[in-house]
């Protein structure tokens, strides 16, 4: 009789229809052998979620945002993991570390914890000192006493290992393959083609602290469309400045893209962008966001504020440009910079690619697992 693989079951608080550093483990854990599971929630505008070899589930919740979203979804989440099958705990961010660390002990499992940011340091909590202090005081329970645990920089690793004493691991979010096919397939759009052939590409979640105020106000002085894929809490108020400013003709919101269409858009654009706001706070600070490595992948220089680790990525990898503030002749400048070298930079992402892999990054937590 054959032996029955071991399963990993994975949380996270998301809809799962953007969830691709999750995607990617769950296919490289498939590949090492493990049968996999991702929890996630379902909210009332949740796409249809595509065919994966692991299985995908989504909690119906009360509540779509707030304290009663977290507590429902941990409330829930815990009685989930009592009852469910599974031989490892995957807990994605502190948000769902409660309903983890509690089922793992009562259920005597072993928990590998994967912080995608420094969640205490997160803009919606700035000015949130009481719902900060919640979130501060669960970390500071739990994760001294977590053994597996890794993140997704070197700068949030240092803090998390200052703070608790714990070795944490760095896992850059670097997409799983490059881009091959240069073909457009027939359902994704042409931007150069409808908008133009310089394209500002801006792909994430709309919200707070990326710099779109900014950049919509500084593309009347730039001969590039600005295209934004995703949606977020911003989401309407951009539309209603780009209205305001007359820049319908200029700005383009493309919403939601699936994780397999989206390297397609993103290989189309000139200039990819991210433009984290410096005030924000410790974790857009030590960020690595993303969309750094897509647009890297995607073969496009970026421009980018000069936060600690995105500075560094710049400087090691010499893919594009970083400015210190979001005034319209720093965007400007930029631009300026990376279009008098583009091609060095085209190069330097096509050299890079060949250097970093997202399976050598998990390979560095391969014993978390064992």
């Amino acid at each position: 009789m054959p032996q029955k693989k071991k399963k990993i079951l994975i949380s996270v608080t998301n809809d799962l229809s953007n969830e691709y550093r999750m995607h990617k483990t769950a296919l490289w854990l498939i590949e090492q052998g493990f049968e996999v599971e991702i929890i996630g929630r379902k909210k009332k505008n949740s796409p249809k979620l595509p065919k994966t070899p692991y299985k995908a589930n989504r909690l119906v919740l009360p509540f779509e945002k707030g304290v009663w979203f977290y507590a429902s979804y941990n409330l829930t989440l815990f009685f989930v993991l009592l009852f469910l099958r599974y031989d490892i705990l995957l807990s994605v961010d502190l948000d769902t570390l409660l309903s983890n660390f509690l089922a793992s002990k009562i259920r005597k499992k072993r928990l590998i914890y994967d912080s995608h940011e420094y969640f205490t340091e997160l803009p919606e909590l700035v000015h949130r000192p009481k719902v900060k202090k919640v979130w501060y005081w669960i970390e500071k329970w739990i994760f001294p006493k977590l053994k597996y645990v890794y993140t997704v920089s070197h700068s949030i690793a240092q803090e998390y290992q200052q703070k608790y004493g714990v070795d944490v691991k760095v896992v850059r979010n670097i997409p799983q393959l490059s881009l091959i096919q240069e073909s457009i397939p027939l359902h994704v759009a042409n931007l150069q083609r409808k908008y133009g052939k310089k394209i500002l590409l801006y792909q994430g979640a709309v919200n707070i602290g990326r710099g779109l105020e900014a950049i919509i106000d500084a593309i009347p002085e730039l001969d590039y469309v600005l295209v934004i894929l995703g949606n977020g809490d911003i989401l309407d108020e951009l539309k209603q400045q780009v209205a305001q400013k007359n820049l319908t003709d200029k700005v383009h919101f493309l919403g939601h893209i699936s994780l397999s269409d989206l390297p397609y858009y993103t290989a189309q654009a000139r200039i990819g962008l991210c433009l984290l706001d410096k005030n924000m706070g410790k974790s857009y600070q030590y960020a690595l966001p993303n969309k750094l490595f897509e647009y890297l992948y995607a073969g496009i220089p970026v421009l980018a504020t000069s936060m600690t680790e995105i500075k560094q990525f710049i400087d090691t990898y010499k893919v594009g440009k970083y400015i210190n503030n979001h005034q319209v002749r720093d965007i400007k400048e930029g631009i300026e910079e990376i279009e008098k070298n583009y091609s060095f930079y085209v190069q330097n992402c096509k050299e890079t690619q060949k250097k970093i892999s997202w399976v050598e990054e998990l390979s560095k937590v391969k014993m978390f697992f064992e």
